[in-house]
C-alpha cells in the first residue's frame, strides 16, 4: 500500500509557484512546473489568515509545500494552452503528518482566478 501522502496522487496540475512582489505589489510567480495532485472540486467557505471568509471553489492534495497565492491549473504541462485558462489560486493550507511525523499531506483550499497570470520570473 503506498504511503498515505501519495496514495491519492492520480492527477496532473500546473503550478506557478508564488514568488513575491515585485517594487509595484504586483505579484510574482515562478515558470510553471508540474505535479501530482488529487483535485476535488467542491464549493465550500475558508477563513484566510487575515480572518476574512472566502469562497473556495476547490481542494488540491499534495505532497509538496505550495505557497498561498500560487496559481495551479489542472491537466499536463504538455497540454498547456498558449493562453492559459481555468487557473486557480492558492488561498490556505492544511497539514496532516504521518503517524510518525515524517511525511507531510498538504491540503489546499482554491479559488477561482482570472485567465491572466502575473508576472512569471524567468
Amino acid at each position: 500500500m503506498p504511503a498515505f501522502e501519495v496514495r491519492d496522487l492520480k492527477q496532473y496540475a500546473v503550478l506557478w509557484s508564488f514568488v513575491g512582489q515585485d517594487r509595484h505589489g504586483v505579484a510574482v510567480v515562478a515558470s510553471p512546473t508540474q505535479i501530482k495532485v488529487r483535485w476535488l472540486l467542491n464549493d465550500a467557505q475558508v477563513i484566510d489568515p487575515m480572518g476574512n471568509t472566502i469562497a473556495s471553489s476547490g481542494t488540491i492534495i499534495s505532497k509538496i509545500d505550495i505557497p498561498n497565492m500560487s496559481i495551479i491549473r489542472l491537466g499536463k504541462l504538455i497540454d498547456l494552452p498558449e493562453t492559459p485558462d481555468q487557473l486557480h489560486a492558492v488561498i490556505k493550507a492544511n497539514t496532516t503528518p504521518d503517524i510518525k511525523n515524517r511525511h507531510t499531506r498538504y491540503d489546499y483550499f482554491s479559488m477561482r482566478y482570472s485567465n491572466l497570470l502575473p508576472t512569471v520570473q524567468s
